[in-house]
């Protein structure tokens, strides 16, 4: 079982970049912002397709298949991140 979990579960240290850790912070901080203005849908739209839909999650779907499937997976999750967000408000 042990050796199944990443090495930073046994040193303490953290697996995620200072890019990282910058970015989930702004995110938190544009969410927060669209709910204080009760923009509740927008807070949802861009939770939905924020982790979904970015250049790198794009990159892996063109390289393990084709730009076309990559596209199609965008447009899905805009849609229905657009979608929940006109439905929530």
């Amino acid at each position: 079982m042990a050796e199944n979990l990443p090495a930073a579960s046994f040193t303490g240290r953290s697996r995620f970049s200072p890019r990282t850790i910058i970015s989930i912070l702004l995110l938190v901080g544009l969410v927060a912002g669209l709910i204080g203005y009760k923009a509740h849908g927008a807070a949802l739209a861009v939770l939905i397709a924020g982790p979904a839909i970015n250049l790198a999650s794009l990159l892996v779907i063109v390289r393990q298949s084709h730009w076309k499937v990559a596209l199609l997976v965008a447009a899905a999750v805009w849609t229905t991140a657009v979608a929940a967000g006109f439905l929530i408000g």
